[in-house]
């Protein structure tokens, strides 16, 4: 078991007369001292451990078994469904672009389908709405010129704005920006394209490369392809991810991604965590998991459900803990007087030790005679009683400190 919330209050035992008292005296430097969670450093960028991607066919990743009909969501330690089509017919529908924009997965298919009486069409953009699960057009093909025959194999949004970079997989003739082959990039501004990048003279590909993913990140460019591929010193394959850097025009290769054997990466994202709390931004917004995300260094889930918080702020309602502790304790962070806390310490025939809880939740309890060093477990797997919780250290007659630990599941 990890310890993820600290949380200290010192019992102070005197003698006053003929009588023992307890007299409760709180740490004035840090009443209520929080242990922040262990969680993996926040990467810049896509990669082994923040991605979110489409595959080319059903695999296994992490453990954990997709379709191609699923986006997978894979942090450092586990891998799970971002989302996945579901309905009649679904088991063969490919998602192919994939980018994610506030509570919206904007993807791409590789076939026509329908859903219902609504019918898409594989050079639409479509959104999924990870607050309702809703799906819906997010940009019709043919209205801003995109030929039917075509596909969009990739999608990114250019940094703050709602402008996109677009790849697709057979040459295509578009409006305003005449002949773009499937290693060039476009951009949609508008509603009007033009050519962003050339495959060949900027990024060097073969002609018969095709990009599969996109992603965008300040002077970064990442791309991925359907076959492998060599640059100088440096061979990547349709598993790997290269960057290319619009400023330095150096070129890099990202490699790792447990991808087996026959797989070939699609688009991807980032799991992006602004403000370094632990929750990702979708997850902070929608107040729904993302599975990619866990408690550091485990692969117990890390759910904010059901509170919303600030994806920009770590600790969104300034209360000393950062959103993603609250999450494991399942407290509300956008509440300032709900956070998991020692609420008091009374004496007599022993220490009865109360906290706030929260049902569903199971605790540690520890103490020590010094603050630095908690090796006597008082109690363990402590059910939460409700909003209060309390236990009884009926040995104690000494100067003491408590801690209590919330543990993951």
């Amino acid at each position: 078991m990890i310890e993820y919330l600290r949380l200290i209050r010192k019992a102070h035992l005197r003698t006053h007369s003929s009588r023992t008292t307890l007299k409760l005296m709180l740490l004035r430097t840090a009443t209520i001292v929080f242990l922040a969670l262990n969680l993996a450093s926040v990467e810049a960028a896509v990669g082994p451990g923040s991605i979110r991607m489409s595959v080319d066919i059903p695999t296994t990743y992490r453990n954990s078994n997709f379709q191609n009909s699923d986006a997978i969501s894979s942090g450092a330690h586990f891998a799970g469904p971002l989302f996945s089509l579901k309905f009649p017919g679904a088991n063969r529908v490919h998602i192919d672009a994939l980018a994610v924009r506030s509570n919206l997965v904007i993807f791409s298919t590789d076939v026509d389908f329908r859903i219902g009486l609504t019918s898409y069409a594989k050079e639409d953009l479509l959104a999924y709405n990870y607050s309702s699960g809703a799906v819906s057009l997010y940009l019709k093909g043919q209205s801003v010129g995109i030929p039917s025959a075509a596909n969009i194999t990739a999608v990114c949004f250019i940094p703050d704005s709602t402008n996109l970079l677009l790849a697709f997989d057979t040459t295509v003739t578009l409006p305003a920006a005449g002949v773009i082959k499937r290693n060039d990039i476009v951009t949609l501004q508008n509603g009007t394209f033009s050519k962003w990048a050339d495959g060949a003279a900027n990024l060097g590909l073969r002609s018969n490369a095709k990009l599969d993913g996109l992603f965008l990140s300040g002077n970064n460019l990442y791309y991925s392809l359907d076959v492998s591929f060599k640059r100088g010193a440096m061979e990547g394959t349709d598993k790997d991810i290269w960057v290319f850097n619009t400023n330095t025009l150096a070129t890099s290769l990202i490699t790792g991604l447990e991808l087996a054997q026959g797989v070939d990466l699609g688009d991807f994202d980032e799991l992006l965590d602004s403000d370094g709390d632990g929750l990702s931004d979708l997850e902070e917004i929608t107040g729904v998991d993302e599975a990619g995300t866990t408690v550091g260094g485990t692969t117990f889930v890390l759910s904010p459900a059901p509170f919303k918080s600030n994806p920009f702020a770590a600790d969104s309602d300034n209360d000393g803990v950062k959103d993603g502790d609250e999450a494991v304790a399942g407290t509300n962070p956008i509440n300032s007087t709900d956070y998991l806390r020692i609420t008091a310490i009374t004496g007599g025939a022993g220490q009865i030790v109360r906290w706030s809880s929260v049902n569903g939740k199971v605790y540690d309890v520890q103490s020590a005679t010094n603050v630095t060093a908690f090796s006597d477990v008082v109690a363990s797997d402590v059910n939460a009683a409700g909003a209060s919780t309390a236990i009884t250290n009926p040995a104690s007659t000494e100067v003491r400190f408590y801690r209590v630990r919330v543990k993951p599941q």
